[in-house]
């Protein structure tokens, strides 16, 4: 039996997570709601977290209750806004949790949305700290990522895809 359980403060990460339950015919559950669900009832549990400030939302949950999984299929999937196919989540990984941890979760990085408008205070100010790290590179040393951060700041973006799913999917149902 499958469980996506998932923290979530916009909404990318939750979609994701009912999306990914969709799919997968099982549940999803909001950890900011029901911290005390029983993992070890599950046989897969798949955990969606939003990045924030070099963190997964909700790992520390799922940290906390990893000895006691050994025999279970563990699953993360993080959502946040740089793209996945040029970004390295090693010391992210490493933050959250383990060595010995990393050795038994597999892990997908998915694209989420933000609306600059609907941050909290602290969301902006870490937002804005980003901005003025970027904006002080030299030209020659800023990536595409960071015009595109740059050029897209203040505003709504939106990378949400169902589909950057279907690699989780395949994956959990091949084991």
């Amino acid at each position: 039996m499958t469980i996506v359980i998932y923290k979530s403060i916009y909404g990318s990460t939750q979609r994701y997570a009912c999306w990914l339950a969709e799919e997968l015919n099982c549940r999803a559950v909001n950890l900011k709601e029901n911290k005390q669900i029983n993992l070890k009832d599950f046989d897969t549990i798949v955990l969606g977290g939003g990045l924030y400030a070099g963190g997964i939302l909700g790992s520390s949950i799922l940290k906390k209750q990893l000895d006691s999984l050994k025999d279970k299929k563990i699953v993360v999937f993080t959502v946040g806004l740089a793209d996945p196919k040029s970004t390295n989540y090693q010391k992210i990984k490493e933050m959250c949790f383990s060595k010995e941890q990393l050795k038994n979760i597999s892990f997908f990085h998915l694209r989420g949305s933000c609306d600059y408008s609907k941050l909290t205070l602290m969301h902006r100010m870490m937002m804005t700290m980003l901005k003025w790290v970027t904006k002080r590179k030299k030209e020659t040393e800023m990536t595409e990522e960071d015009k595109h951060f740059l050029a897209t700041y203040g505003k709504v973006v939106n990378f949400e895809d169902k589909e950057t799913l279907q690699p989780i999917v395949e994956y959990i149902n091949s084991i």
